[in-house]
């Protein structure tokens, strides 16, 4: 994760997000966000995305590297989700207006 382009307060989200989250709303199982700028969502022993993270302007990009979930693996795809609110007990971020909220 490179933070020489971030903004003070893209520093500060990189340093809240660091974390195990689950998603409150049944989006999926939720992510483990990793100080190394890694993330992995598992969804069962065998199934699991993962990748790297990286927040900028208050946007989080998660970029994915492994994919044994999916019949077409989106190796290489990059989503992107604006972060709405943030605190050490709840994440929520928006993407295509849909809202995704998970907790710890």
């Amino acid at each position: 994760m490179i933070l020489s382009a971030c903004s003070p307060s893209d520093t500060k989200l990189s340093k809240q997000i660091i974390g195990s989250w689950s998603y409150t709303t049944g989006q999926g199982t939720g992510i483990a966000i990793s100080p190394d700028g890694s993330w992995i969502s598992t969804f069962s022993p065998t199934m699991h995305t993962a990748g790297t993270w990286q927040i900028t302007n208050g946007f989080i990009f998660y970029t994915t590297t492994e994919d044994t979930v999916n019949r077409h693996p989106r190796i290489g795809a990059v989503e992107q989700y604006k972060i709405v609110h943030l605190d050490e007990h709840v994440i929520v971020y928006t993407a295509k207006g849909k809202n995704y909220t998970l907790s710890r």
